[in-house]
């Protein structure tokens, strides 16, 4: 939330900056998405603890409840393989970044990518919390 707050805070100083002064208010558009960034990562394990993700439960509800359990699991399985690749990607990205800056606040790219290490890491814990509920027959 507090994200969400500085990223409206900055747009609206940003513009009145500009209708009032003519001069931009530098950086703005690193600092929001920065703050976009974080909001949306921190958010991606909350949605994926919450099982709120869009899907097609009417669609599911069609085919027996075995036939159910077991695409569960292997979506799960699938979830689990495919964030666990992304957040070891993500780490790559990170270390071979480590050194590079924005170019006009000079801000280091390791804050971009921070959040997105931890949102895929969480989620990939919290898909592996999942399938194993699954396997329990949760």
């Amino acid at each position: 939330m507090v994200f969400l707050f500085s990223l409206v805070l900055l747009v609206i100083l940003d513009t009145a900056l500009r209708t009032l002064y003519l001069t931009p208010f530098m950086g703005t558009m690193e600092l929001v998405r920065c703050f976009l960034i974080w909001s949306v990562f921190i958010a991606l394990r909350y949605t994926t603890s919450e099982d709120a993700h869009i899907r097609m439960g009417e669609v599911m509800d069609l085919f027996p409840r075995p036939f159910q359990q077991a695409v569960k699991i292997l979506g799960r399985f699938a979830a689990v393989a495919v964030f666990g690749l992304i957040t070891a990607s993500t780490v790559v990205t990170t270390i071979n970044n480590a050194r590079d800056t924005t170019p006009t606040l000079e801000i280091p790219l390791v804050i971009f990518f921070l959040p997105t290490v931890v949102g895929f890491l969480l989620v990939t814990i919290q898909y592996s919390i999942n399938l194993f509920d699954a396997l329990r027959g949760r």
